[in-house]
């Protein structure tokens, strides 16, 4: 992997030199972080038509995600873990009432 760039700044006074020299430290550390899958690949204007398209239904699919709400997903995860981790949901009163009469003698 490369070295990180110094971390020293442009000496040069020239507001433009400075800027160019901030950009090509930026750029240095960015190439540094590709191997983290961040963003969209490539430049957006560079997509074509199905790029477009898997970016549409990407979002669509992010927003009906969205949508459903943390309940809905909640429960969802519940069905497949205990996500809480304190054990089974505690029972509610119509619940304790109703095994507590089942349990009497008749």
């Amino acid at each position: 992997m490369n070295n990180p760039p110094p971390a020293v700044d442009c000496k040069n006074s020239d507001p433009q030199k400075q800027f160019d020299y901030n950009l090509k430290v930026l750029k240095q550390q960015e190439m540094m972080l590709r191997p983290f899958p961040i963003g969209w690949p490539g430049n957006a204007a560079e997509l074509d038509f199905w790029g477009w398209i898997l970016k549409f239904l990407g979002c669509l699919w992010t927003g009906l995600a969205l949508s459903l709400g943390a309940p809905f997903w909640f429960d969802l995860l519940q069905k497949f873990m205990n996500i809480r981790g304190a054990g089974t949901n505690p029972d509610d009163e119509k619940t304790k009432k109703k095994n507590e009469n089942a349990a009497q003698p008749a």
